[in-house]
């Protein structure tokens, strides 16, 4: 299966996602004019993708970026099992499997330290 997000190949997409995301946690895109994207399927060049900018290289240590407020929202979001807000609603990749128990278990610990500003 083709891994294609951000709702832009609209044949690759899927409906409505509910499982929980893993790329917000070990990945960011920038691309060459220095914006910061919380995930490689968002495309830059899209405009509607604008409001997606989380912060520009040019201008703000990128550690101070990805620890941001508006990041750990995307993170405690999209790392839960519920509907995912777009782009992401539409996206089939960095998924975890959420029917195995140990997972689950594990999944929910880290959502834990989210809400306590510790991720």
């Amino acid at each position: 299966m083709a891994m294609i997000g951000g709702g832009v190949v609209s044949n690759l997409s899927i409906k409505h996602r509910t499982f929980p995301c893993v790329k917000i946690f070990r990945e960011f895109s920038i691309d060459y004019k220095g914006r910061v994207f919380p995930c490689c399927n968002i495309f830059p060049d899209d405009p509607k993708n604008e409001q997606y900018i989380f912060g520009d290289v040019n201008n703000e240590n990128i550690f101070d970026i990805f620890s941001s407020k508006i990041w750990a929202k995307w993170r405690k979001d999209l790392f839960a099992t519920s509907l995912k807000l777009p782009p992401c609603n539409s996206c089939n990749d960095g998924y975890i499997e959420p029917t195995i128990k140990d997972d689950s278990l594990k999944r929910l610990e880290i959502l834990d330290f989210i809400n306590e500003g510790e991720i």
